[in-house]
């Protein structure tokens, strides 16, 4: 199965009023322990892929995630675990045998034949979460975690909502996301779990001298943004030309927000 999700960052002077927004929608209560897992070559991390147990509650369950058809839309493999809470399952990958992310799985350590999983780093989350419907019948889980990624004697603590798409016109988890912007100051981010614990394992190595530094400056990330918008005009321009017809960039909602990331962009500089 895929699961399409947008996931937001919350910054603190939101929070209150965020969980109590959720509260009043009967949103529950859950903690959720998750051990990740990858070789030590990291084949699972290069290939963005995710894979781990994670107690959810007083149940197990091993969970596989690989790249979709874009960054907000993955594969998913669950599978429920036996075995008590307080002893944690040894991951098994024939239980995504047969499936779209255990296919993925499987081409992924092609790259590292005979190559033994090994536990990486683990988080520790407080979710709220429930169902929400929009008015045009769209279903959405809304979750909000409030948790710490372990990775190394190290600890990174985040808070994030996610909204993931159940059922109904897809249009109702955009139209739910920008309500939620506009009201909290949240921004969407595309970091999973798994990759903030990869960073934060990489950070301990780092620290222990035994990698050496190889995060990219702030400097370097922005002139990255800047060549993608670059881009993105290059390729919107030519889709808008004529002849083509019912083409998405001439659409209202994307001329808009391309202009706002334009002027976000171009409002950093001074302009002669």
């Amino acid at each position: 199965m895929t699961e399409f999700e947008l996931k937001f960052c919350v910054p603190q002077a939101a929070l209150p009023s965020l969980r109590a927004a959720l509260l009043a929608r009967g949103a529950q209560k859950l903690r959720l322990r998750a051990h990740y897992f990858d070789t030590p070559c990291s084949a699972l991390a290069r290939h963005r892929i995710a894979l781990r147990l994670r107690l959810e509650g007083r149940h197990w369950v091993q969970t596989l995630k690989a790249v979709g058809t874009s960054t907000v839309q993955r594969l998913e493999h669950e599978v429920a675990v036996p075995g008590p809470a307080g002893q944690r399952p040894v991951p098994d990958l024939q239980r995504h045998a047969g499936t779209a992310a255990g296919a993925a799985l499987a081409a992924a350590l092609q790259t590292a034949p005979g190559a033994a999983l090994e536990e990486r780093h683990a988080t520790d989350v407080q979710r709220l979460s429930c169902l929400m419907v929009t008015e045009g019948g769209c279903q959405v889980e809304a979750a909000l975690d409030i948790g710490q990624a372990l990775a190394g004697g190290l600890r990174e603590r985040f808070v994030e909502l996610e909204l993931e798409h159940k059922g109904g016109p897809l249009q109702g988890l955009f139209d739910l996301a920008t309500a939620c912007v506009q009201h909290g100051g949240l921004w969407q981010s595309t970091v999973t779990k798994a990759e903030r614990g990869e960073r934060l394992r990489q950070a301990a190595l780092q620290a222990a001298g035994q990698m050496a530094p190889g995060a990219a400056q702030p400097q370097a990330l922005e002139q990255a943004l800047e060549k993608a918008l670059e881009s993105l005009l290059v390729s919107a321009s030519a889709l808008a030309a004529p002849g083509v017809d019912d083409a998405l960039v001439k659409q209202p909602a994307f001329q808009t927000a391309l202009l706002a990331l334009q002027a976000l962009a171009h409002g950093r500089h001074a302009v002669p």
